[in-house]
């Protein structure tokens, strides 16, 4: 008898794996900072977070300036840490919480 073992290998996207496998979140809070950089704030999302759009990180920016904080993606812990490293270079205020 022969066994035939398929193996698929696939890509974790964040922006579709969110609950219980992936319960943290990256928020952006609004500072005095960048207030009047809109541009530079959605440059710094999409730069590091490369699964968000023009107009996803546009919205998450306008949404975060105007109430306080906005979440930014769930994913699991260790890339959450991540993207807060790379957008706090950028000079972003940025924390990450459990879901």
């Amino acid at each position: 008898m022969i066994r035939c073992f398929l193996v698929v290998q696939r890509e974790a996207h964040p922006q579709t794996c969110v609950g219980p496998f992936y319960p943290h979140s990256v928020i952006l809070h609004r500072d005095e900072v960048h207030q009047d950089q809109l541009d530079d704030v959605v440059n710094a999302l999409t730069t590091v977070v490369g699964v968000l759009s023009h107009e996803e990180a546009r919205r998450i920016a306008v949404h975060a300036f105007s109430i306080g904080q906005e979440m930014v993606i769930a994913c699991p812990k260790e890339t959450a840490e991540h993207y807060q490293e790379r957008l706090t270079v950028y000079g972003l205020t940025v924390s990450v919480k459990v879901r």
